[in-house]
């Protein structure tokens, strides 16, 4: 019976296949559409963990209306603005979405959950070459965003 199942979903998952193959001619190259088909839901599940993590009062109410909201916002930053490249989006996208678990968490009024991570200055303590490490990796990162990013021509060079 199990084996039956199997074969059934193997079937529906080889059909989803060969419909979504001719969409992949639009992008140069597969792992772009793995990218943005991805970002639709990367933002909402960052929301998330980021503030269920480190925002105490958070609630599961909060987060469940991120998950819910989490595509069709994606959906309607993709066709809202389709020319912002889907980094851009994503980035709006997780700000949305954070605002909307922020507002719906602070309209419940609930104090701060007893199940919550207690969180002490000691969990982040770092060596200084780590930290060093970090903000030369981020600096490069920025560096490479700004190069390569429709912004390069706004801002002038220094």
């Amino acid at each position: 019976m199990l084996a039956g199942l199997f074969r059934s979903e193997s079937a529906v998952a080889l059909i989803i296949a060969c419909l979504l193959a001719p969409q992949l001619q639009r992008y140069g190259q597969v792992f772009q559409f793995i990218q943005e088909y991805t970002g639709f839901v990367s933002p909402g599940t960052v929301v998330i963990f980021l503030l269920g993590l480190f925002w105490k009062r958070a609630t599961t109410t909060s987060a469940l209306a991120a998950a819910i909201l989490t595509i069709p916002v994606s959906v309607l930053m993709k066709f809202a603005l389709p020319e912002m490249a889907f980094l851009n989006r994503m980035g709006i996208t997780f700000l949305v979405l954070a605002a909307v678990v922020v507002v719906i968490t602070l309209f419940q009024q609930k104090s701060n959950s007893p199940k919550a991570i207690q969180i002490d200055a000691n969990l982040f303590r770092t060596d200084t070459i780590y930290l060093a490490g970090s903000v030369a990796i981020l600096g490069i990162v920025a560096a490479i965003y700004l190069f390569f990013s429709p912004l390069n021509g706004v801002i002038p060079p220094a």
